[in-house]
């Protein structure tokens, strides 16, 4: 089994990576992924936020394993190794050869931008802020991964992403999700993190979008958000299995 690698994110920042896994039935794997996050890195399956207050974060590139949280300080780069189905560092400086930005198309009066984030010695990252807050849960969906970067990605495969979550305006849930298995609008698995004003009620979560969010997997921890327009914060990483209906949640190298 290929080792993971990361596709997309949704409202949040950090990277991303997904790896295969055995492909054995399950569900049909989506064709792209989108993000949300300031900035993500992704390899080899789809992400996605799926909250409408998407939070705008910034995150380094995606690796094809975990790591354990914290500050950045070493540039992640993409290894040439064929372990991963995809994988995007940011390094070039640009997202769109890679990427599609889904979040645009809602008609929101201002959607929010993307750039690229370079912190020298710790790499570049694809950085997300958020500013208008759609009424629907789908417009938080922000970013695709282009659809010929996932092809080959069997039906079960793992993502994983570093995220480095920041406060913005709203004062609303802050569902900073990952997708795979993207089918469309509300149709796909995620996992990410679920921010709140205070850390007592912050979770990792994971799951299913089938029109209506249903979580598989859940934990409470205590995750902080950096200061808006900052560049503070703490990096997550994230990593969810997909196999068959089953989902298996992890935070830091930890099983949830």
């Amino acid at each position: 089994m290929k080792t993971p690698s990361l596709l997309t994110l949704v409202a949040l920042s950090g990277w991303l990576a997904a790896c295969g896994g055995g492909s054995s039935g399950g569900s049909d794997p989506g064709g792209t992924s989108s993000s949300s996050s300031s900035s993500s890195s992704s390899s080899s399956s789809s992400s996605s936020s799926s909250s409408s207050s998407s939070s705008s974060s910034s995150s380094s590139s995606s690796s094809s394993s975990s790591s354990s949280g914290g500050s950045a300080t070493t540039a992640f780069t993409c290894p040439e190794d064929g372990s991963l189905y995809f994988c995007d560092d940011f390094e070039d400086g640009e997202f769109a050869s890679n990427w599609d930005t889904v979040i645009d198309g809602y008609g929101l009066t201002d959607p929010g931008t993307f750039d690229i984030l370079d912190e020298g010695d710790a790499g570049k990252s694809l950085r997300f802020t958020a500013h208008t807050r759609g009424d629907n849960l789908n417009e938080g969906e922000l970013i695709l991964v282009k659809e010929a970067a996932f092809s080959g990605v069997p039906a079960d495969y793992s993502v994983e992403y570093r995220i480095r979550p920041r406060a913005n305006g709203n004062s609303g849930d802050k569902f900073l999700f990952a997708m795979g298995r993207y089918q469309g609008p509300l149709e796909w698995y995620f996992g990410g993190l679920n921010m709140q004003d205070s850390t007592d009620t912050t979770q990792v979560e994971a799951g299913l979008a089938n029109s209506a969010i249903s979580r598989l997997a859940l934990a409470k921890k205590p995750l902080e958000l950096g200061t808006q327009g900052g560049t503070d914060g703490t990096w997550y990483t994230v990593r969810f299995d997909m196999v068959g209906s089953t989902v298996t949640l992890y935070l830091d190298g930890e099983e949830l």
